[in-house]
C-alpha cells in the first residue's frame, strides 16, 4: 500500500505556472501527470524530485503520527523511507528535520507568490476583454529563489549525512520518485473532459 501510495504521479504547480489561473499564457512550466501519448511532458528536474519527495516524507510522518494516537503503532509508517534508502535512525531523523526545514521555507515564498498571483487575477479581471497586463517579474525570480532554496536544502542534506547514505538515499529517490514527476507546459486552452467535444 505504501509502496502504490508514493508511485502516483505527482502534479507539482510552480509559481509562475499558477499565472495560469488567471490567464492561459502560451508557455508557462508545470509539474504534471504524464498522461500516454502526450509527448509535452519532460522528466523533472533533481530539485522538483526531491520538494515531491521532502512533501512525502512530512506526510508519512503525519500520518504515522495519526495511527499513534489512534492506539496503533506508526513505525512501519515513520519507518518506511529509512528502510527502503537504508538509513539509520539517526539519519532519518536528518532527513526528517531537512524535509521540514526546505518545506516551510518553500511554503512561505508560495505564500508570497500567491499574492503577487491574486494582484495580477485581479488586474485582468477588471478588464477581462482588453489587452492583458504583463505577467509580473518578480514570480520568476520567486521561482528562482524556491528552487535555490531545495537545492540548498539538498546539498546540506548530502553533506548531513555524508556521501555514501546520501547516495543510498538518492538512489531511492531516482528509482521510485524521478520517473512519477514530470514537467510539462500549459497549452492555450485546457484539456476538455470526454463528452464535450463537438460530434
Amino acid at each position: 500500500m505504501l509502496r502504490k501510495h508514493i508511485r502516483r504521479v505527482s502534479t507539482v504547480v510552480l509559481l509562475i505556472g499558477a499565472v495560469a489561473l488567471a490567464v492561459p499564457p502560451k508557455a508557462w512550466p508545470q509539474a504534471s501527470p504524464n498522461p500516454p501519448g502526450q509527448s509535452k511532458a519532460q522528466p523533472a528536474p533533481p530539485w522538483i524530485v526531491y520538494d515531491f519527495f521532502f512533501q512525502q516524507v512530512l506526510a508519512f510522518d503525519a500520518k504515522a503520527d495519526q495511527k499513534d494516537q489512534a492506539g496503533q503503532s506508526g513505525a512501519a509508517v515513520r519507518g518506511y523511507f529509512a528502510s527502503k534508502a537504508k538509513l539509520t535512525r539517526d539519519e532519518a531523523q536528518t532527513l526528517k528535520t531537512a524535509a521540514a526545514n526546505c518545506e516551510a521555507q518553500a511554503r512561505t515564498l508560495d505564500a508570497q507568490a500567491q499574492w503577487v498571483i491574486a494582484s495580477y487575477r485581479a488586474q485582468v479581471l477588471k478588464n477581462p476583454d482588453g489587452p492583458k497586463p504583463e505577467v509580473p517579474k518578480v514570480l520568476a525570480s520567486m521561482q528562482d529563489q524556491r528552487d535555490k532554496t531545495i537545492k540548498d536544502s539538498i546539498e546540506g542534506l548530502r553533506k548531513a549525512l555524508g556521501e555514501q547514505s546520501f547516495k543510498n538515499l538518492d538512489d531511492y529517490v531516482q528509482k521510485e520518485f524521478a520517473p512519477n514527476v514530470h514537467v510539462a507546459r500549459i497549452g492555450d486552452a485546457p484539456p476538455q473532459p470526454p463528452g464535450n467535444g463537438k460530434r
